[in-house]
């Protein structure tokens, strides 16, 4: 496991391409870069206390997950202050946030692997997107001197651009990965979102 679930997720979509069936199996070892040395002290009581290896095992993703969520809370907080100077990404934000919720509550998934491969697929590319806008941020600049127009307009349209973009390449990956029933709701809350960030 590594501290950026984003590398955990990468590593599982190469276990299947083109909606061919795969499995994935991750082996933790204490010594791992994922538990600090507290999680590691914890790791070996559990052992050594006898903890059976179907609790060992939940103990271990319990401590991934927080360690996981944790990372990805700081990552979002750091880019997003970043880029707030130049973007209301505020709309932006709360789509993906709406997205989110949406996909977790719902209980339309025809199973629970395919409710987590889209919401790991919606946690990695909005990242993505995130640092993609922290680049461009460096750069408006002189995009905008060249277009002879105010930064923050040619900011805001180019980061609007790039989220649709994703919003593409979202549906593109999730079409080839899910099966048309769950596919068909991804759309639909998609375009629910939409509508509801235009209201």
């Amino acid at each position: 496991h590594a501290k950026d679930a984003r590398r955990d997720s990468q590593l599982m979509g190469r276990a299947g391409r083109q909606a061919d069936p795969g499995r994935v199996r991750f082996y933790s070892s204490a010594e791992d870069s994922v538990f600090d040395e507290e999680a590691q002290k914890i790791i070996q009581n559990a052992i050594e206390a006898g903890l059976g290896d179907s609790d060992l095992r939940l103990l271990v993703n319990d401590i991934v997950k927080r360690t996981q969520d944790k990372t990805r809370e700081k990552n979002n907080v750091n880019i997003a202050e970043q880029v707030r100077f130049h973007m209301p990404i505020v709309s932006v934000q709360n789509y993906y946030d709406w997205f989110r919720d949406m996909a977790m509550e719902s209980s339309e998934f025809s199973s629970e692997d395919a409710r987590q491969h889209v919401l790991g697929m919606a946690l990695e590319l909005w990242q993505a997107y995130l640092e993609d806008i922290a680049v461009l941020r460096h750069g408006v600049g002189l995009m905008a001197q060249g277009m002879q127009k105010e930064s923050r307009q040619v900011f805001k349209k180019e980061a609007l651009s790039r989220f649709s973009e994703l919003l593409k390449e979202f549906e593109s990956k999730l079409k080839e990965s899910l099966s048309p029933e769950d596919f068909k709701i991804v759309q639909r809350l998609l375009k629910e979102g939409y509508v509801k960030e235009r209201e």
